[in-house]
């Protein structure tokens, strides 16, 4: 709550109900600017260019393997999981469990302690959804 408010002040933005986007989802987006802009001007980018660092990075941490689609399907996943019940993981928490793909509901809560609000048992339906989002190259 503390770094809720510390962000909300600092933006003047309520992040929890903002959408946020994984690492997966802004590689997706960079990667689209990137080629467009390649197509467009025929120039390759600086490597050096933080645009294309930031983009690397984002590639590097991708734990979808830029596919749109796995990343559709996983927020859809578990929006449909929570939908009876009260206490909601918003946007920045469905966002923080797919970059760090908690492999235990302990792990998730030490991650992200907001979700001690929420349900154990949509917790540990989550956390197995994820695990068979789970890349090899992540194990």
């Amino acid at each position: 709550k503390i770094l809720k408010k510390k962000m909300s002040e600092k933006f003047e933005i309520d992040i929890a109900n903002e959408e946020c986007l994984t690492v997966s989802e802004v590689y997706l987006l960079l990667k689209q600017q990137f080629d467009y802009e390649a197509k467009r001007s025929n120039v390759i980018k600086d490597p050096h260019d933080i645009f294309t660092k930031t983009k690397d990075y984002c590639e590097n941490f991708d734990k979808f393997n830029g596919s749109k689609e796995t990343v559709t399907q996983l927020r859809r996943t578990i929006n449909e999981l929570q939908m009876n019940e009260t206490k909601k993981i918003n946007e920045f928490e469905i966002a923080q469990l797919a970059n760090l793909m908690p492999e235990r509901i302990e792990e998730a809560l030490a991650y992200i302690p907001s979700l001690k609000e929420k349900s154990e048992e949509l917790l540990h339906n989550i956390i197995e959804e994820l695990q068979g989002y789970r890349s090899s190259d992540f194990d």
